[in-house]
């Protein structure tokens, strides 16, 4: 499906090994990915030097070629979350408007990894079998907190929106969207079916949207 929506400075990564063995040993990947899912790159590491120090080289090589710089760079994986905290924080070290964070709102890279899963590793000699991503949880779980109560909405309402009003042509769009952001939303899904969400009727709108928008899904 066609886009005009621009690159964003918020992106996606992965660093993992992947289901195919070359010369006896696994395939590893950074792969990256801005969230709209329109640029990405893919970057091949050696299996025997998998080491923060090696991933930070591969993460500032792929900042060095980028068309946009990162502002966000958001990663998934929990089996890698003390090496990518190493590598992503020396990288934003240097970088003072770079964040970096755990988070599960990857939906880009997820795209991708079960593109590559399906259609690309297959087809490479050495694929040892499916290996299927998983949506991890980043930390664990906590109690529910109760939010401030400048942040509290008076009145809720669970809702449904039509996917067609978030595709391209629909009445969501980038200019219109408000605090946070579009959703990327795949081309074969159903324009007719319905998007479930919840509506917070509150006089502190403003407020309560930056609130949400800032706060990460780990």
């Amino acid at each position: 499906q066609a886009t005009e929506r621009p690159i964003s400075t918020e992106w996606e990564l992965d660093c993992f090994s992947r289901p195919v063995v070359q010369d006896g040993k696994k395939l590893w990947e950074l792969l990256v990915v801005d969230s709209t899912g329109q640029w990405r790159e893919a970057v091949q590491l050696p299996a025997t030097g998998v080491n923060s120090v090696a991933v930070r080289e591969a993460v500032e090589g792929v900042i060095a070629r980028a068309p946009v710089k990162p502002t966000v760079i958001r990663f998934f994986r929990r089996q890698m979350l003390n090496m990518l905290t190493i590598a992503l924080g020396g990288v934003a070290a240097e970088r003072p408007t770079l964040r970096v964070a755990p988070s599960r709102a990857t939906h880009a890279i997820y795209d991708w990894l079960e593109e590559r899963e399906r259609d690309v590793y297959p087809a490479m000699e050495g694929y040892s079998g499916a290996q299927q991503v998983t949506r991890d949880r980043m930390t664990a779980p906590t109690t529910p907190a109760r939010l401030p109560e400048a942040l509290r909405g008076e009145q809720y309402a669970f809702v449904t929106l039509p996917v067609a009003e978030v595709q391209a042509g629909g009445g969501v769009t980038e200019d219109n969207v408000g605090v946070g952001k579009m959703i990327n939303v795949k081309s074969d899904l159903d324009p007719g079916a319905m998007l479930p969400g919840v509506a917070i009727l509150t006089r502190r709108a403003d407020a309560l949207a930056m609130s949400l928008a800032s706060t990460e899904l780990a």
